[in-house]
């Protein structure tokens, strides 16, 4: 459906002064915006009080009066319109919630209301399609059995006396220390990521940015740990080697990826996890809801 627009007349379509109205001049400038709107395709009225102060707001008299010189105006100005609405009442201050505060600049003012209400249109219709989509994405993936066996495993991982590592690149690595954080605090299971750049940096200047993660794993975790991946992708170089570092070690591994179903990350762990989308946030907010899902259940965390 067409968007409506009504604009006042006087001072708005035209410049009157006193309410001479036989003398009024057009301001072109807002009656060519005006025209543009009106082939934009939004329904343009005019409501104008023209006379109406003079007959004490009866509008058969203001018409009669009015509204043939009015509409020749109009006419001779070129302005484009659906409906002309005589009889708006006289009054000193028009209050209304529809209302568009006057300024010298209301053009201005009306193209970003205009603007902001579409775009608010396009955003819920975006969001609302997004979170679908997410929800559609969640509810259809039945991880159960594994999310309750990685649980079983860490917790079997603390009494061994072990710990936990877990790895990501970008909104992975966040979701890493997310984890890590949890896990150790809450969950009482500890729990390391090597998020800081000094390591990450010194790594990959000796044994190369594809490497960093295997040689981290090497330094600090032993066969007793658990090893935990994420790549959404499942492509990333530096989480495949080591993941095979940790396959020849023995280290028990978990992976979490996304995309493609036999994307090489899926198939190298003992547990796998893997999100049917090729959307990366998507992918990473259900890893990350999995992960922290499985903080809470350690914790009891009371829901």
């Amino acid at each position: 459906m067409s968007k409506i627009l009504c604009f006042d007349l006087d001072n708005i379509i035209c410049k009157t002064k006193n309410s001479f109205y036989k003398e009024s001049k057009p301001i072109s400038k807002n009656i060519n915006f005006i025209n543009s709107l009106y082939e934009k395709g939004f329904i343009i009225k005019i409501f104008t009080a023209r006379y109406m102060g003079r007959h004490k707001d009866n509008i058969g008299k203001a018409k009669k009066q009015g509204l043939k010189l009015t509409k020749r105006q109009l006419n001779k100005w070129h302005v484009k319109y659906h409906k002309l609405i005589m009889g708006k009442p006289s009054y000193d201050i028009f209050i209304d919630d529809k209302n568009l505060e006057f300024k010298s600049n209301w053009i201005n003012s009306l193209k970003k209301k205009n603007k902001s209400k579409i775009m608010d249109k396009f955003s819920k219709k975006y969001l609302d399609k997004y979170y679908s989509q997410l929800i559609n994405k969640f509810e259809s993936q039945n991880y159960s059995y594994e999310i309750l066996q990685i649980t079983q495993k860490l917790k079997n991982c603390k009494i061994k006396k072990g710990k936990v590592g877990i790895f990501g690149n970008g909104g992975s690595a966040a979701i890493s220390s997310h984890f890590s954080v949890d896990l150790t605090k809450i969950g009482k299971i500890r729990c390391v990521n090597f998020n800081e750049a000094d390591l990450i940096t010194c790594f990959s200047n000796d044994y190369g940015y594809e490497n960093w993660i295997k040689k981290a794993v090497e330094f600090y975790l032993d066969r007793k740990d658990i090893l935990i991946l994420i790549s959404s992708s499942g492509i990333s170089k530096n989480i495949i080697n080591a993941a095979n570092y940790a396959k020849r070690k023995g280290i028990f591994l978990i992976t979490f990826s996304g995309f493609n179903k036999n994307n090489p990350l899926s198939k190298k762990g003992k547990i796998n996890v893997w999100i049917n989308s090729k959307i990366y946030n998507h992918v990473e907010n259900i890893h990350q809801i999995y992960l922290l899902g499985i903080t809470d259940l350690i914790a009891k965390t009371k829901i």
